[in-house]
């Protein structure tokens, strides 16, 4: 007699996130005694990706559900402030008049910032 699946179940069988997936895993491996080998293809891993997925969590590598997400992609203070380094430049202004326009303008902004600008928009160092 086959196990028919009851409703809800799909959020275990077809897992959401990489990182449920991950526990989905490695759960069928260590609770169910799955080999590597099947859970790696029920679950869409190498055989060698998994392996390193079992060695990663007997050292400790548990955090399955926190989001690993990087960084913001844009940096919002750049941004505001790209349109004045702009008019700056053009006008031949250096990065450390820009610096100090910003600063003065309300709008300050380091000079890494103002260089990744600068060459973004195309404008070689002076």
């Amino acid at each position: 007699m086959g196990l028919k699946n009851r409703p809800g179940a799909e959020f275990f069988t077809e897992p959401a996130s990489p990182a449920q997936r991950r526990y989905e895993a490695l759960r069928c491996y260590f609770v169910r005694g799955c080999r590597a080998a099947e859970v790696a293809e029920t679950w869409g891993y190498s055989t060698q990706a998994f392996e390193s997925m079992v060695r990663d969590f007997r050292a400790g590598d548990r955090d399955f559900f926190l989001e690993r997400r990087p960084g913001p992609r844009i940096a919002p203070a750049k941004e505001a402030a790209r349109a004045r380094i702009v008019e700056l430049r053009r006008a031949g202004h250096s990065i450390d008049e820009i610096a100090a326009a910003l600063r003065a303008e309300g709008t300050p902004l380091n000079r890494n910032g103002i260089s990744e600008v600068s060459a973004e928009e195309g404008f070689e160092r002076l």
